[in-house]
């Protein structure tokens, strides 16, 4: 997630980052997966969409 993140930072840094910005990574897992959601959605400027793919396994656990 943090290296999601920092590719989405950069690109909106470099104004490369699209209208929809698709992030499609593995999640589960995370202890703080709420926070690190609502970073980047804080972060996002305006004008973008946010569009989130995780994989979901109601039995994963966090080891």
């Amino acid at each position: 997630m943090n290296l999601a993140y920092k590719v989405m930072m950069n690109q909106q840094r470099s104004y490369t980052l699209r209208q929809y910005a698709v992030i499609c990574i593995g999640t589960n897992a995370l202890d703080d997966y709420e926070e690190q959601t609502m970073k980047i959605i804080h972060d996002l400027e305006p004008g973008h969409k946010l569009i989130l793919m995780t994989p979901y396994n109601a039995r994963a656990d966090t080891d």
